[in-house]
């Protein structure tokens, strides 16, 4: 993407002002076209591509939205999701929202088509938590029977990642 991509916030979502079938951002799979065929980035893609400098965001007033703006606007957010968000995409995966599957994020293997499957299931959990015990048979099963691995991305206070894959041992 050499020029910048144009995005409008507009009551919490944020839409990109192209025609959809050309843009840079779907075909390297960021956001999902929405019902009116607009493609819309979540958040955390915002968020992501604003520090990468790939995209420029305005509100409807036409103000430009920098970065800190947003992060510093935005109240139902995780910063610890997207520093794992952030994590994944830097290695070259697509991430994409797991919440059809009560996860966090859905990953997908570098490399793969459009028309693949992810390959994880990403929950995000603070560091010292404990209901991620409580949680790890649950998501276990769920992860199993999609046929995906499930994967503990466990956030400390220094914003270090621990990766904690689990999965079913049959006997």
């Amino acid at each position: 993407m050499k020029n910048k991509v144009t995005v409008l916030k507009k009551n919490n979502k944020f839409l990109v002002k192209e025609t959809p079938k050309f843009s840079p951002l779907l075909q390297k799979d960021f956001g999902e076209k929405n019902s009116d065929g607009i493609v819309e980035l979540s958040l955390l893609e915002t968020l992501y591509l604003l520090m990468k400098d790939k995209i420029k965001l305005f509100d409807t007033k036409e103000q430009e939205i920098s970065y800190q703006e947003l992060l510093e606007k935005s109240t139902k957010f995780s910063f610890k999701e997207y520093q794992v968000y952030k994590d994944l995409r830097n290695k070259g995966h697509r991430v994409k929202s797991g919440m059809k599957y009560g996860f966090t994020f859905r990953v997908y293997e570098k490399g793969t088509e459009k028309d693949q499957h992810s390959r994880w299931l990403i929950e995000v959990v603070e560091d010292r938590k404990k209901e991620l015990y409580k949680n790890i048979a649950a998501k276990n099963r769920i992860a199993h029977s999609t046929r995906k691995e499930a994967i503990f991305a466990i956030v400390d206070d220094e914003s270090s990642i621990v990766y904690i894959n689990t999965m079913w041992k049959k006997l």
